[in-house]
């Protein structure tokens, strides 16, 4: 602890340089005689390539993962390399064109794509931030961009300098140089020059540009991290050049005729690295050069790029420095901050050294407090304590970290008795908690067993995106307790990665399902709802929030998928009944339907349908009303009528041993016999409402239901509402007080005998009888012949009366008509009875803005449909345009089915698909109805992704 930092340091102009030990390690067995290795961006983790195979290793040497290639199934490999954006992906490509994507090398899981490579080979590969560059022996290269990976097929951009190219040139080194968005540019040293290809993503063009240098061959080009300098390496003269990124400005000169080094890179943004056996050079902007030397015992084999280096380290540059690995040992070489300069440099006098010597001898329980006074009345504690805090950022010590913060407490304390700077402490002070907390996590993240040594500068990059890359990282090596740990790290510091809780836990029950093979259902369903348990526990204070809201769709979905059924079933009948812990778990209504259809559980839909019955009788649905109807419907056709009746008599259900009771054991029959049954006639001619009524034995609704059958055939209004009769107000008043006699009478006794739970829907049929009695009497028209509120609704909003919407609005709310049911109910009107589609544009353009997504409560999708299936093209592109749910290829599909070739085009050139934008305008020449002028709007579009 008494040996100052700053005795390692050597000193290059006015700079300082520091070699420090990350890790002491031993080279794994698998690296002796490699053919290629690759060290991933900031986590160094080394991928390194042997006889078909590539073995994945932490930077402490410690063993993460296998990954196998078939040379003869997917040709010979020519790269197996980590991506260049800091995910860990793993990319092998062959000769052949075979590209592999391992995007979980822990789990080995991948994705093979091919490209056509016409006959050649490639030659070599090189990854940057947002893609990869292959290089092919016919003088193209083909780029292509990670997102592209995503999807089903990739197409790269094609690259062709066969004009700037001659057969002879010697390609002697090359590299990519990252740009704007996806443009990029590579440097290519041919002859003694560099060319340039400039690639313009937004016009999908490239320009050639010979730089027109005399100074080649450069077989080692390099480009700094900040993009602003360009390292040349002539290996005849030994002549190293360090230029401006536009190779116009030369900077600096370095000349080295003993040996040629083994490899060049960047340290940092600020200084080359040369690479040789015994040393290494440090080269800076001034042609000046630093010198460090390697024991014998240090030098490494291994082979980079296409090149055999024997006896040098594998280094890998680093946005604020240069990751080196020796044969015992990796170490990082950095310039040194100005703030550590300042506090460490020996007989340094600047406030942070005066500030950090008073802390060590107040330790030491010296009297030394008349410095801290003067650094108060100067004004200079502020900027001391600035400068202490970048110094505890950039230490690797523990140590020194902790007197480093001891020393900034110590002047945050005398720096408080000064009132009037309380926005400066204020700032101070959230400072010092964000600077440990985030050292709390890199200290944990630097430990052996995690293998992940990376700097605060390098740290600050994994968190953008809500620390998207780093909670990533580590999930891809199965860190899932740390990945908790720091979700609760990051929020001490306003970073909110809440929404990676639901991943972390779906991730870890995904892993247990697949490599628990031996477990039965049983005892993973037991596993997972403990685990469940935990996760919530220590994830409670998220959001202030009491419960986890926890989905298992995901797990479900998978274990669906591994045949795992038992296990399926359990996860979605785990309701809140069953819960011991403070969780809500939440299922989609497609695994219902997947039960319903697939794995024939009627009685766990029935149960999931219709769970309870809240405290005023309405039944609480777990999903739409809609989805209900749909799964009696199919129901009642799939099986046998008896056993549907035995389903809507369900009462209890036996779930792995234990019996599990319906809150209201009429709530399923009611809503069938209200919804579905009296919808439905029998084959005999008597409902199956009769029939069901029948088989229970119950007389007092079975005579009920053959009187309302008498009352409509009395009534001839109510069966057939079509028919034009002359409007009477008498015979609507009479009808009127026949039925609310009835009704109430029903009411009455319903409510005195052992069916008192029905009623509810008794009296709501008095409130809708009322209502339709009181329309009659304000439009001079016969309502009360309908029988529903939603008949209503379409009589109300039809060409006839063309209710507005805010008194619709009103008989919505006061009959508990859901949003989906009444756009249903809407769009149904406006384009079958009316077929208005017009106005049914009118109201959807009108009312879309009150809904937080911008979208109908039945989404696009209906609407469209009918569009189509009424041959109302007028405004469909307005709701396919707007569908936020769509792809753009289901877009374009809509488009082709009605025949508007011009807009499918102008999808598929928009989002770069060549292959779907010929196919478009094959169709298009095939169709006789398609016009001279869309053929040729068509065929200009797949010219320009052809260049």
């Amino acid at each position: 602890m008494n040996t100052s930092p700053s005795l390692g340091w050597q000193r290059l102009d006015d700079v300082y340089y520091r070699l420090r030990e990350c890790y002491a390690w031993t080279v794994p067995h698998e690296t002796h005689a490699l053919s290629k290795t690759s060290l991933a961006p900031i986590t160094s983790t080394l991928l390194a390539q042997k006889e078909g195979s590539a073995y994945a290793y932490s930077s402490v040497g410690a063993p993460l993962a296998q990954l196998n290639w078939n040379a003869a199934k997917s040709g010979n490999l020519v790269s197996c390399e980590w991506s260049g954006d800091c995910r860990e992906d793993v990319y092998f490509v062959s000769a052949t064109g075979v590209i592999r994507q391992v995007y979980d090398y822990m789990n080995n899981n991948f994705r093979d794509f091919r490209i056509s490579i016409d006959g050649c080979h490639i030659l070599e590969v090189k990854h940057w931030e947002k893609g990869i560059v292959i290089r092919l022996s016919n003088r193209k290269f083909f780029a292509l961009f990670y997102n592209q990976f995503l999807t089903d097929s990739v197409l790269p951009v094609e690259i062709d300098l066969s004009d700037s190219l001659q057969t002879a040139d010697v390609i002697y080194g090359w590299t990519v140089m990252a740009g704007t968005d996806n443009s990029f540019e590579l440097l290519i040293g041919k002859d003694r020059t560099v060319m340039t290809v400039q690639y313009n993503a937004s016009l999908a063009r490239w320009l050639v540009v010979d730089k027109a240098l005399t100074e080649g061959p450069f077989r080692h080009i390099s480009v700094s991290p900040n993009r602003k300098l360009v390292s040349l390496y002539n290996v005849e003269t030994g002549k190293n050049y360090i230029v401006s990124s536009d190779l116009e400005q030369f900077y600096a000169e370095y000349t080295n005729n003993d040996e040629a080094p083994g490899a060049v890179a960047w340290c940092g943004s600020d200084a080359v690295i040369l690479v040789y056996k015994e040393e290494i050079k440090l080269v800076g902007p001034s042609s000046e050069a630093l010198t460090f030397y390697l024991n014998e015992e240090e030098n490494l084999t291994f082979t980079v790029d296409t090149y055999s280096y024997e006896e040098y380290p594998l280094v890998r540059t680093e946005c604020d420095g240069l990751k080196m690995f020796y044969k015992n040992k990796v170490s990082f070489l950095s310039r040194v901050g100005d703030a550590s300069v300042d506090a460490f440099l020996i007989g340094s006098t600047s406030p942070a050294a005066i500030l950090l010597d008073s802390s060590s001898s107040l330790h030491q329980q010296l009297t030394n407090n008349n410095s801290l006074f003067n650094l108060q009345e100067t004004g200079t504690l502020e900027p001391a304590i600035t400068d202490l805090v970048e110094s505890a950022r950039d230490e690797f010590g523990i140590l020194w970290q902790k007197r480093l913060l001891k020393s900034i407490q110590l002047g945050r304390l005398y720096f408080d008795k000064d009132t009037t700077q309380t926005s400066a402490l204020a700032a101070i002070n959230d400072a010092y908690l964000e600077t440990v907390t985030k050292l709390r996590i890199l200290n944990q993240l630097r430990a052996r067993e995690i293998g992940v040594y990376i700097t605060y500068q390098q740290f600050q990059l994994l968190l953008d995106d809500h620390a998207a890359k780093l909670l990533g990282l580590l999930l891809k090596r199965n860190l899932h307790y740390l990945c908790l740990k720091l979700l609760m790290e990051l929020r001490k510091i306003n970073v909110s990665a809440d929404r990676w809780f639901d991943t972390i836990v779906n991730h870890w029950f995904n892993l247990k399902i697949k490599q628990s093979n031996s477990a039965s259902d049983q005892e993973l369903y037991e596993l997972i709802i403990a685990k469940l348990g935990q996760f919530s526990v220590q994830c409670q204070p998220f959001n202030g929030r009491k419960d986890v809201v926890m989905s298992l769709n995901e797990i479900c979905d998978l274990a669906y998928r591994e045949g795992r059924l038992t296990l399926c079933k359990q996860l979605l009948n785990h309701t809140a009944a069953d819960r011991k812990y403070p969780l809500v778990i939440t299922t989609d209504a497609q695994f219902v339907m997947k039960f319903l259809t697939n794995l024939e559980e009627h009685e766990l839909v029935l149960l999931k349908l219709f769970p309870v019955l809240t405290d005023d009788g309405d039944s609480a649905i777990a999903y739409s009303y809609d989805l209900s109807l749909l799964s009696l419907y199919i129901l009642q056709q799939k099986v046998t009528l008896p056993h549907f009746f035995k389903l809507l008599n369900l009462t209890q259900f036996n779930s792995n041993g234990s019996i599990i009771s319906i809150a209201n054991s009429s709530l399923i029959s009611s809503f069938w016999v209200q919804n579905v049954g009296r919808k439905e006639a029998g084959m005999t001619g008597q409902s199956d409402v009769e029939k069901w009524y029948y088989q229970q034995d119950n007389k007092f609704e079975l005579e009920n239901e053959r009187f309302e059958t008498e009352l409509k055939a009395i009534d001839p209004k109510v069966e057939n509402s079509t028919v034009f009769r002359e409007f009477s107000i008498e015979d609507v008043r009479a009808s009127y007080e026949k039925r609310k006699q009835i009704y109430e009478a029903m009411v009455n006794e319903y409510s005195q005998s052992a069916y008192k739970s029905d009623t509810g829907y008794l009296k709501r049929e008095l409130l809708l009888l009322d209502y339709t009695y009181d329309l009659s009497k304000t439009y001079q028209s016969d309502f009360i012949q309908y029988k529903t509120i939603i008949d209503v609704i379409k009589v109300l909003i039809g060409p006839t009366f063309n209710l507005p919407y805010s008194k619709l609005a009103k008989v919505q709310k006061q009959f508990k008509v859901n949003d989906q049911k009444l756009w249903y109910t809407i769009l149904d009107t406006f384009t079958v009875q009316s077929n208005s589609f017009i106005k049914l544009h009118e109201f959807v353009v009108d009312h879309i803005s009150m809904y937080s997504s911008n979208q109908p409560p039945i989404g696009f999708e209906p609407i469209i449909e009918r569009c189509i299936v009424r041959g109302s093209h007028l405004n469909m592109e307005f709701y396919v345009s707007e569908c936020k749910t769509l792809t753009y290829k289901q877009k374009i599909e809509i488009y082709l089915n009605v025949r508007e070739y011009l807009k499918a085009s102008t999808l598929a050139f928009e989002n770069k698909n060549s292959a779907l934008l010929l196919e478009i305008y094959e169709t298009a020449m095939e169709d006789g109805q398609s016009n001279e002028r869309t053929r040729t709007s068509i065929k200009r579009y797949v010219d320009q992704l052809k260049r």
